[in-house]
């Protein structure tokens, strides 16, 4: 649940995706340092980069895959989409579709 009034479906989508992967960051960072300073744990905890996020909003999934400009009427989703943007540039996050049917928590 997004800490704010969306104003929009997109909003609502994007922002759900942004606090995902900013909730997601630390967790992330925390295993990454555990397993450079303890080899073998890389062996006990399992997990992969990208994580993938499932959406099921085909445009909020282009807006975040693609490099074009935020458009001005959407300016209040920008910060949020650059966040999004810049996990997938990174490689920690992948934001894949999913069928509405196939989300829990839809």
């Amino acid at each position: 649940r997004v800490p704010y009034i969306a104003r929009s479906s997109t909003d609502a989508e994007i922002g759900a995706l942004d606090l995902a992967y900013t909730s997601l960051t630390p967790v992330l960072d925390f295993l990454d340092s555990i397993c450079d300073k303890i080899p073998y744990m890389r062996s006990v905890i399992n997990y992969e980069k990208p994580v993938v996020l499932q959406e099921d909003n085909t445009g909020v999934i282009h807006l975040v895959n693609s490099d074009n400009p935020v458009a001005k009427h959407a300016r209040h989703i920008r910060i949020r989409v650059h966040a999004v943007r810049a996990g997938i540039a990174s490689g920690d996050i992948k934001v894949l579709y999913t069928t509405t049917d196939s989300m829990l928590a839809d």
